[in-house]
């Protein structure tokens, strides 16, 4: 759902200059303790300590033990040192530790202090921590927002980091590239067009659009939405200056258009450029639009530069080998593949039984679903449509007894899987079981299962159930599924004027 922007919105009415300073200075600051010169000594020797059963018990009483009456200047940098040791190690109670200390000392109000904190926090995962030292701040600024911005952004907070945004504008905040580049993530994640588009709009008057992070940020915006596909070639090929990831997030872009032709002209330009070396991700994204191709020939050269280049040994390059070797048919190129793999996860495992279903092979299908380490439901989902292509519908049926006696998690395409497998059995009694089982779990309303559930009538025969489903749906011209399933229904029982009718329409 797209968010209303009124016309008093701050977006609005920022001036065209930022200002913006780093979360860990460089140079070391002072700053006026009530503390003692034999806390220096106290930090050197705990900074020296590389267990965290070691650093708590001083972390716990530093700096307090040493307070005294005098007023001595201390280097900060030693607390920066500390947070920083904690997020290396990923020590929550370190960086507590150091809080708590700051928060004795009375200085948790201090933007200086209290932004590291804020970032080491959200580095550990502890978004609460990072909130309440924000709150506690006296002059919260562009850091401190732009911190808790992008940690809420990274933690299914967006609605909370696009308020956030505001308040931060409405205050008088101008955003910088960080800042931008925070709140057009959040737009990514909830697919807010409209907002992100205003975004876009404010980083061109503020003069940002020349930073490759917010740029790449505003093509990753474009990227996921079809209408917006122009979008991402205009600010590509005005980018002044780009990096791997800008070509990353074109190339993907041109994949997911099926625009495959663009895609792989752009990866040789790429390569002619030399400015940067293909990763993984380049090498992942084009086999993937070489899978959905054909393109066998491209496809072969990309794995032997991933050889030559060491991305062989990458677990989303060989999943995706996986996926490549599948539709190019070559069963010998994927067990090649997946047996040379070193680290194996969810996903390759899944790939496999996908795999071996194409290829009618069942028994090892199934083989190598009993071995998954773990499995979740795109791996049942994968075994059912499986069982379903190779004709075996009583096998689907038991599995799905078995999910839900289990209390597994289904899925609209567990279920598609399921109808299919009533409608190959031709059983009226069946499919009114499973009709029921979706009406009642409210998967109704989804069109591909709305499809399914048609088809699965005209299989059985029943033609008056499908016309009534059909005559629900019959004015949304735009479903081509449902219509689809309908023509077919109508030829699959001999009604063939009726299909041509309905494919005239």
């Amino acid at each position: 759902m797209a968010t209303a922007i009124h016309p008093q919105n701050p977006l609005l009415h920022l001036r065209s200059s930022s200002s913006s300073s780093s979360l860990f200075p460089s140079k070391p600051k002072t700053h006026r303790l009530h503390t003692s010169t034999a806390t220096a000594t106290a930090t050197q020797h705990l900074l020296s300590l590389s267990e965290p059963q070691q650093r708590l018990p001083l972390v716990s009483s530093y700096p307090l033990n040493y307070c005294s009456s005098s007023l001595i200047d201390i280097d900060i940098d030693r607390f920066f040192s500390l947070l920083r040791l904690s997020v290396r190690s990923g020590d929550l109670s370190l960086a507590r530790a150091v809080h708590a200390s700051i928060i004795k000392l009375q200085e948790d109000r201090d933007t200086h202090l209290g932004n590291p904190l804020i970032s080491a926090y959200l580095k550990l995962g502890h978004v609460f921590g990072a909130y309440k030292v924000f709150t506690r701040l006296s002059s919260p600024n562009v850091v401190s927002f732009t911190a808790l911005i992008s940690g809420y952004a990274k933690s299914s907070r967006q609605r909370e980091a696009i308020e956030l945004f505001f308040r931060m504008t409405s205050k008088g905040i101008q955003p910088n590239e960080h800042s931008f580049v925070a709140i057009l993530t959040a737009c990514i994640r909830m697919l807010e067009l409209e907002l992100g588009s205003q975004v876009h709009a404010l980083v061109v008057k503020m003069g940002y659009l020349d930073s490759v992070f917010v740029a790449n940020a505003i093509m990753g915006l474009y990227g996921k939405f079809n209408s917006s596909f122009d979008y991402v070639l205009k600010l590509f090929d005005g980018m002044p200056q780009r990096d791997i990831t800008s070509w990353n997030t074109v190339i993907s872009s041109m994949a997911k258009e099926f625009k495959y032709q663009k895609a792989f002209y752009l990866f040789r330009d790429m390569k002619r450029n030399n400015a940067f070396r293909v990763d993984y991700f380049t090498i992942s994204t084009l086999l993937t639009a070489c899978t959905g191709s054909f393109s066998s020939m491209e496809g072969r050269a990309l794995h032997a530069h991933a050889v030559r280049t060491g991305l062989e040994a990458n677990l989303s390059v060989n999943n995706a080998l996986i996926g490549f070797y599948t539709k190019c048919g070559s069963v010998k190129d994927v067990e090649t593949v997946f047996q040379r793999m070193a680290v194996r996860d969810i996903i390759t495992w899944t790939e496999m039984i996908v795999a071996y279903m194409e290829f009618g092979l069942v028994g090892l299908a199934v083989e190598i679903f009993d071995k998954m380490p773990e499995k979740n439901c795109v791996s049942y989902s994968a075994l059912l449509a499986g069982f379903c292509k190779n004709g075996q519908a009583m096998k689907v049926l038991d599995l799905f007894v078995k999910m839900v006696d289990e209390g597994l998690v289904l899925t609209d395409f567990t279920l598609t899987s399921v109808i299919n497998a009533c409608g190959l059995l031709m059983d009226t009694k069946l499919s009114e079981q499973i009709q029921g089982f979706v009406m009642k779990f409210g998967f109704g309303s989804n069109t591909h299962i709305e499809a399914s559930l048609l088809d699965m009538w005209t299989r059985c025969g029943k033609m008056v159930n499908a016309e009534k489903m059909f005559h629900r749906r019959v004015s949304d011209q735009d479903n081509s599924i449902i219509w689809t399933s309908m023509i077919c229904g109508y030829a699959r029982n001999g009604q063939p004027e009726d299909a041509i009718y309905l494919f005239r329409k």
